[in-house]
């Protein structure tokens, strides 16, 4: 009786929606360390009151290696206004980049920054949806700046847009942790002249041409390995302290899950169920993602492994309860076959002669399922099935399904 309360528990499709949490976080992966300034860069975007210029948005664009950052109010999030100014803020005044990493807004995903991406040679990447940490250097610029413009403005101000340049100065001539050095300096290789700079200042050295260049290329490339070095480090303390509290990740081909629903359903977030599904991981993704389909309706699609419970449901779930009038048809002999064939409808009349035909392989039939019963009976138990042709046929395509050999069962 217990073991049938857990199965019946674990099989309950209500219990899974609405119980239970997702596991603790998958550990940490980290992107790859760029070589030089502008490989690649993260966007996003801000959104804010209506300014009296009539900015509500702000693009924000942060270079990873350098971190250095371009702030830049928008009007609007049409296609044509992030491309324009991604090619006039980024491509022209420094470089092209080699890759691109956005969120899925509509805004980054749209035939005119593709066309952009393809002219320019340009890698676009899409971070997960419902995961802003794996866009976190861009997500981190987003509450600085926020705290920035807090600090300066009143909260009833609509000018924020003028104070965009003050923000961005400062933001890109402060000491990045990441780093350890200012990002104008990592991008220019000399510190920004401010007030407070002259009055510390030493004189410049004076060159001639080939000296200049040479001692310019020298220093970049002694930048560029500290940058990367410091980085590495970094890198290795945060997945080291994030490491403290993951769990790996033991989610396998053909579990069943459920999937963290993000949308409330109903009028209330808190009475709503909490995941939905079931559904069956077909296949590790990259990432910490896995690859999965909803048992209900089939479709396919890439999740996170933060967002799936598992579970200890198999892939039937309510459905797999095992009918005992159905196990003693397939278990018993062949007069209690031919009354459960009365019940289910088929006329016994019909089908005695295929049954005395059949009976000896009937036999070997149930004795062969028996040593398969929890994979096999609630695939069978779903379907009203008789012991005829086309029965085996069915249990064979079961067995295929199952992944279990043909030949190996029927010995």
């Amino acid at each position: 009786m217990r073991k049938q309360i857990y199965n019946h528990i674990d099989n309950c499709n209500v219990c899974a929606e609405t119980k239970g949490h997702t596991r603790t976080p998958a550990p940490m992966l980290n992107y790859p360390i760029p070589e030089k300034p502008w490989d690649r860069i993260h966007l996003d975007t801000l959104e804010l009151p209506l300014s009296e210029n009539g900015f509500k948005y702000l693009l924000v664009i942060i270079d990873y290696f350098s971190r250095f950052c371009i702030l830049q109010p928008i009007q609007n999030k049409k296609a044509e206004t992030i491309a324009t100014t991604i090619f006039e803020k980024v491509i022209c005044p420094y470089t092209t980049p080699k890759t691109i990493i956005t969120d899925n807004g509509p805004e980054f995903n749209n035939a005119i920054l593709a066309e952009i991406c393809r002219i320019f040679n340009i890698k676009k990447i899409n971070v997960h949806a419902y995961k802003p940490e794996s866009n976190g250097v861009v997500e981190r610029l987003n509450r600085k700046v926020i705290t920035c413009l807090r600090t300066l403005i009143n909260p009833h101000s609509i000018t924020w847009d003028t104070w965009i340049p003050h923000v961005t100065c400062a933001l890109n001539t402060q000491i990045n942790s990441a780093t350890g050095e200012t990002p104008h300096y990592i991008l220019f290789g000399e510190d920004k002249n401010l007030p407070y700079s002259l009055l510390e200042s030493e004189p410049r050295h004076v060159y001639n041409y080939d000296d200049f260049i040479l001692t310019r290329i020298n220093k970049f490339k002694e930048i560029y390995q500290s940058i990367r070095d410091h980085m590495k480090q970094y890198s290795q303390d945060l997945t080291k302290q994030q490491h403290k509290r993951a769990r790996e990740i033991k989610i396998q081909p053909g579990n069943i899950v459920m999937v963290k629903l993000h949308t409330p359903i109903g009028n209330s977030s808190k009475l709503s169920p909490k995941f939905k599904g079931p559904y069956k991981v077909i296949a590790p993704d990259s990432g910490n993602k896995f690859t999965i389909r909803n048992l209900e309706t089939g479709d396919i699609s890439v999740r996170h492994a933060d967002e799936l419970k598992q579970t200890n449901m198999n892939e039937f779930g309510e459905h797999a309860v095992i009918d005992s009038d159905v196990t003693n048809s397939i278990e018993t002999d062949k007069t209690e076959t031919d009354t459960n064939n009365v019940e289910t409808g088929i006329d016994s009349a019909q089908t005695e002669t295929s049954h005395h035909a059949a009976d000896d392989e009937s036999h070997d039939y149930r004795r062969k399922l028996r040593s398969h019963r929890k994979q096999v009976l609630p695939l069978i138990c779903t379907n009203e099935l008789s012991l005829e042709t086309e029965f085996y046929e069915y249990i064979e395509e079961i067995l295929n399904e199952l992944n279990i050999d043909c030949y190996s069962f029927y010995r």
